[in-house]
């Protein structure tokens, strides 16, 4: 039974540590919290330095006194310089990475910005010419020749003088049919 629960707990642990290290790897190298980590690391000021610069108060107070300290402390001192020098090196050498890895995105961002300029000045410049196309075909349809206005007028004349031709015939008959159907009726 103890043995049981002892596996148990032991592949609960396993299966922890492996969701909990796929998140790991998931923020480590997502570009996208790899960019926000770069913009954080090229503007924040190393730790580093603020350290350096407490320790060069350490530093100044040494030489002043210089007679009071002992050959281990001043080997101890000068090791936490070097120490701070290295730490700053690494900080700044990370600065400058993270910086080229931000400019390099940008300069990336900046040639899709071109391309992207180029095709849609190209867009612009079909849309133009389709435009006065369009126009174009607007204004010859809207254009009427002498030829089209006198056939025009010729026929609108042409069929007014049938109309009312056929009209007045009608009228006549319809006049002629009353008369008969009232003569019929007395």
């Amino acid at each position: 039974m103890f043995e049981w629960r002892f596996r148990y707990i032991l592949s609960l642990f396993f299966i922890l540590s492996l969701v909990l290290g796929g998140r790991v790897v998931y923020l480590t190298l997502n570009s996208e919290n790899v960019d926000r980590a770069d913009l954080i690391t090229v503007t924040r000021t190393p730790l580093s330095f603020q350290k350096l610069n407490s320790h060069i108060d350490e530093l100044e107070e040494m030489s002043k006194n210089i007679d009071t300290y002992t050959l281990g402390e001043i080997k101890d001192i000068t090791k936490k310089t070097t120490y701070l020098l290295n730490q700053v090196g690494i900080e700044l050498k990370a600065q400058h990475e993270s910086w080229s890895d931000i400019q390099n995105l940008f300069e990336g961002d900046a040639e899709k910005f071109k391309q992207l300029r180029v095709s849609l000045d190209k867009a612009q410049q079909l849309n133009n010419k389709e435009l006065l196309r369009i126009k174009n075909v607007m204004d010859q349809a809207n254009q009427r020749t002498i030829t089209e206005e006198l056939s025009g007028t010729t026929l609108s004349f042409v069929f007014g003088v049938s109309t009312s031709i056929v009209a007045s015939y009608l009228i006549k008959m319809f006049q002629r049919r009353k008369r008969k159907v009232h003569n019929n009726i007395t």
